[in-house]
C-alpha cells in the first residue's frame, strides 16, 4: 500500500504486476462492473483500452479464446437498480457473489483456453470471521512504515481457491499463500524478470498445487445453482442496452436501494470525483465536498465517472 495506512482518496503511484507484464510483451485485461477500484492506480489511467465491462465482453472473449495473458476481474460494488452488488462486502448479500464465481468458472470451463488457466478466487479481507491462527509476520515490502504499523506481518487469514484442470481433486493446499502470492505467480509463469517488492520476492506461488501432468477431463462443465424463493434474483438487460427513459422508469418503480453507502462505497465515489472531468478548480471542490444520501446515489456517480473516463 505505499506506506499508507488508510482509505483516504490518493493517486498511488507504485509500479504494479500490468506494467511489469507491458514492459515484457505480455497482455492484461481488467473487467469490471461499475467503478474499476484498480483506477486509484494512478499509472493505469493511461491504459484505458485495457478496461472492459464483464457483464458485456467477458464471455465473449472466453468463447473466442481472447483472454489477456493476465486477466483481473472486479465485481459491482453497489446495488443499482436491479443490478445486484455481487462483491459479497457487507451488507451485500452473498448469493450475487457466489453466482458471479459460477459465471465466470463456466465461461472459462467452456472456453478453448480452458486447459492453459489457471484461476484464482480470493477476498481482500476476512468479513470479521474469528480466526484462532495469530497473524504470521512477513517482510516489510518496501522499507516504508508508519506510527500505527510497521507493515511487517500478514493480516487474519482469508479464503483462497486454485481452480484448474491441473489440480488434483480433492485437494486442500496448506502451504502460507498471501495477496503477493498471486503477482509473484505472474512473474513466474511469464518468466518476467523483476519482482515489485521484497514481499512478493518472498512470497509462495502456486505451481506446487497444479501437480498433474496431463488436464483432467472431470473437472464439471456446470455448477449447481440456488433457484427459487428468495435465492431469486432479477434479471434484466445491461445498462448501455437501456434507455435514459426505462432507467427513469425502474426508478420510479422502487427498485434504488436506499441504503447509506459504506466505507468502500465511500471511498469509490471518491474516487470517481478524482477520475471525473469537471469544468472549474471551483467545481471539483464542489463534487469532491458532496455526500451521497443513499447507496444509489453513490452508484449514479460512480457509473457517471466510468462512463465518461472509458468512453463508454
Amino acid at each position: 500500500s505505499g506506506g499508507f495506512v488508510d482509505n483516504n482518496p490518493r493517486d498511488y503511484t507504485m509500479r504494479t504486476i500490468y506494467e511489469n507484464l507491458q514492459d515484457n510483451g505480455r497482455s492484461w485485461k481488467i473487467y469490471f462492473h461499475d467503478l474499476p477500484q484498480t483506477l486509484a492506480l494512478a499509472n493505469l489511467r493511461t491504459s484505458l483500452a485495457h478496461f472492459a465491462l464483464f457483464d458485456e465482453t467477458f464471455a465473449d472473449d472466453c468463447a473466442a479464446g481472447k483472454l489477456a495473458n493476465y486477466t483481473f476481474i472486479e465485481p459491482r460494488y453497489f446495488d443499482f437498480l436491479w443490478l445486484l452488488a455481487n462483491d459479497q462486502h457487507p451488507p451485500h448479500g452473498v448469493l450475487p457473489g457466489e453466482l458471479l464465481l459460477a459465471d465466470v468458472y463456466e465461461h472459462l470451463r467452456a472456453s478453448p483456453l480452458w486447459e492453459k488457466t489457471v484461476l484464482v478466487v480470493t477476498w481482500d479481507e476476512h468479513g470479521g470471521t474469528y480466526d484462532h491462527v495469530l497473524p504470521p509476520a512477513a517482510v516489510n515490502p518496501d522499507g516504508k512504515s508508519t506510527p500505527e504499523f510497521a507493515f511487517d506481518r500478514l493480516g487474519v487469514r482469508v479464503p483462497a481457491l486454485i481452480v484448474s484442470p491441473f489440480v488434483k481433486r480433492g485437494t486442500i493446499d496448506h502451504t502460507l499463500y498471501e495477496h503477493a502470492s498471486v503477482p509473484a505467480f505472474v512473474k513466474q509463469v511469464f518468466g518476467l524478470p523483476d519482482f515489485l517488492t521484497a514481499r512478493d520476492a518472498a512470497a509462495n506461488t502456486f505451481e506446487a498445487a497444479l501437480s498433474l501432468d496431463q488436464p483432467r477431463t472431470d473437472t464439471p462443465a456446470t455448477l449447481s445453482r440456488p433457484t427459487g424463493g428468495a435465492s431469486a434474483l432479477p434479471v434484466g438487460p445491461t445498462l448501455r442496452q437501456m434507455s435514459a427513459e426505462a432507467v427513469l422508469a425502474a426508478k420510479a418503480a422502487g427498485a434504488p436501494s436506499t441504503a447509506l453507502p459504506t466505507d468502500l462505497q465511500t471511498s469509490l465515489v471518491a474516487l470517481s470525483h478524482e477520475l471525473a472531468a469537471v469544468e472549474t478548480p471551483v467545481m471539483r471542490l464542489v463534487h469532491l465536498a458532496a455526500r451521497t444520501a443513499s447507496e444509489h446515489d453513490a452508484a449514479v456517480q460512480v457509473l457517471g465517472a466510468a462512463a465518461r473516463l472509458l468512453g463508454l
